[in-house]
């Protein structure tokens, strides 16, 4: 395959869309029409449902994920909530497969940021939002841990805790590419403010 190194300015950002379906994207889905060969492969072999992230969002993560290897933008590539891991492993996929093909790759590592406890206490921005606070009994970065052993992947680096908890030291000091996806004001302003001055 070749690869050539892609200016990150020449990167189109896909945004999701609205009418999303599980197994595939619509007919002008301009992602579904650009896949990188590495994209088209991690997606390969594993039919992705419609819990967490369906086929169309997955599809566009990994494609901008895959803009930011190819245009060899320094830094580590971070998931701001993770669980349960399954957009991670396909990231994890990703990366493996770029600098397999690639010898000279940046060499970067995935670190995973959740608390394995539900989300933070609600706060009046959040309004009605139907996400559940507190501990959350199926969550633990075990769980993703052996995800990953099973399916022999390599395993990321795990910072367990609320965003705005967690040490400056636990976030690396130069990230390439992050997804966030935390689900009420704090968890997602606390991301933001954590992540986005060493974007």
């Amino acid at each position: 395959l070749e690869m050539e190194p892609l200016s990150i300015r020449e990167a189109p950002v896909f945004e999701l869309r609205s009418d999303c379906r599980p197994d595939q994207g619509p007919a002008d889905d301009p992602v579904r029409q650009s896949d990188a060969t590495l994209v088209q492969k991690v997606l390969e072999g594993e039919p992705v449902g419609c819990g967490m992230v369906c086929t169309v969002q997955l599809r566009i993560i990994l494609q901008n994920l895959w803009y930011v290897l190819a245009g060899r933008v320094p830094g580590e590539v971070v998931e701001l909530g993770a669980f349960p891991g399954e957009t991670a492993l396909r990231m994890a996929r990703l990366m493996r497969l770029h600098t397999f093909m690639n010898p000279n790759a940046l060499q970067r590592s995935l670190h995973l940021f959740d608390s394995f406890k539900g989300y933070p206490a609600k706060v009046a921005q959040d309004g009605n939002a139907a996400l559940s606070t507190g501990t959350n009994g199926r969550s633990s970065a075990s769980v993703i841990k052996r995800m990953f052993m099973r399916r022999q992947a390599r395993l990321p680096r795990i910072h367990e805790g609320f965003f705005g908890d967690l040490p400056d030291s636990e976030y690396p000091a130069q990230i390439a590419f992050a997804l966030f996806d935390g689900g009420l004001y704090n968890s997602v302003v606390d991301s933001f403010r954590s992540v986005f001055p060493r974007l």
